[in-house]
């Protein structure tokens, strides 16, 4: 955690299988010594955090999650936040029977991430070792997380069951919408940095709410890890594509104007002298394009402007 600004996040809608996130019952502690400590703060401002410690020599392990429950072959993400108390130590991680991993743990609270699958037994859990190969110095942990997925999101709190975080959608639509959009022209900015799916996350939508199949233009990812620029109108699709630079926050505007649409990307630009946009689009989606095509991501820019900028002025912008 580096405390930077990344922006307005928007992630799709996950579940925490983990029955009791910040408890020392949130599963067995296999020959841990288990303790609470109140004087530590917890990455949400919380007191009362679990340690664990190995209890004696030889291999020690304490499983979070359910070893029954899960979907052979279904991939698995686990997450938990982990710190010392004073000076370094080491734990080992893994999920759902994947290479197991040693981390070097410190006195600042990090967030070990790891992702697994099991084609052959219903698992969804992660394991957290010491045994003689690592330190034995006692670990702080919290926020204990299993989703399904390929990918953590933020962390979701649970007492007692699992929890269930809905997807993020922004919009905006009727008046706040129409009294600054142009019908005819136009172009839309963007900063962000996204996590690739196989869903087509849409960073943008802006869409005629009667229709929405046609009538739309749009910015979302494809599974190849191409930005597009999607137009439709009147039974019309018209691509434009620009690479992405996964892992970073990239820049991209759009010029939106009838046979004159372009998509620029850090500095690169693909224009297309064809495609209208619709003239009735009544809506802006920022995340989403109802009810699908989940976003997951930090945006730390979004801007719209009544014209379409000149290629030039496009390639400025994301450069």
């Amino acid at each position: 955690m580096t405390g930077e600004s990344l922006g307005l996040l928007i992630e799709e809608s996950r579940t925490n299988f983990i029955l009791n996130s910040n408890s020392a019952t949130v599963s067995g502690f296999t020959a841990f010594n288990v303790s609470t400590i109140n004087s530590v703060i917890n990455p949400d401002g919380s007191t009362g955090t679990t340690q664990i410690q190995r209890a004696a020599t030889g291999t020690s392990n304490y499983r979070l999650g359910d070893t029954s429950s899960g979907t052979a072959g279904t991939t698995y993400t686990g997450s938990i936040y982990v710190r010392t108390l004073s000076g370094t130590s080491s734990i080992a991680f893994d999920t759902n029977d994947a290479n197991i991993e040693v981390f070097n743990v410190t006195e600042e609270w990090t967030r070990l991430e790891k992702t697994g699958v099991d084609a052959n037994n219903n698992f969804r859990f992660m394991d957290l070792y010491q045994n003689d190969i690592y330190s034995d110095t006692p670990i702080l942990i919290w926020g204990a997380q299993v989703e399904e997925g390929s990918f953590p999101t933020s962390y979701i709190p649970t007492t007692g069951s699992t929890a269930t975080r809905a997807a993020d959608v922004a919009s905006i639509e009727g008046t706040n919408f129409s009294s600054w959009y142009n019908q005819s022209e136009g172009t839309v900015f963007i900063r962000d940095k996204v996590n690739p799916l196989d869903s087509f996350p849409m960073a943008w939508v802006l869409q005629n709410t009667t229709n929405t199949t046609d009538g739309s233009v749009s910015n979302f990812l494809s599974p190849s890890g191409s930005w597009v620029f999607d137009s439709r109108n009147n039974g019309a699709n018209f691509d434009l594509f620009r690479s992405n630079v996964p892992g970073s926050f990239v820049k991209r505007a759009a010029g939106l104007k009838n046979d004159d649409i372009a998509l620029a990307l850090n500095g690169s630009i693909t224009t297309l002298q064809i495609g209208n946009i619709t003239a009735s689009t009544s809506i802006l989606y920022i995340g989403q394009r109802p009810p699908v095509y989940f976003y997951n991501g930090h945006i730390s820019r979004l801007a719209y402007f009544p014209t379409r900028k000149t290629d030039q002025e496009l390639i400025d912008l994301t450069t």
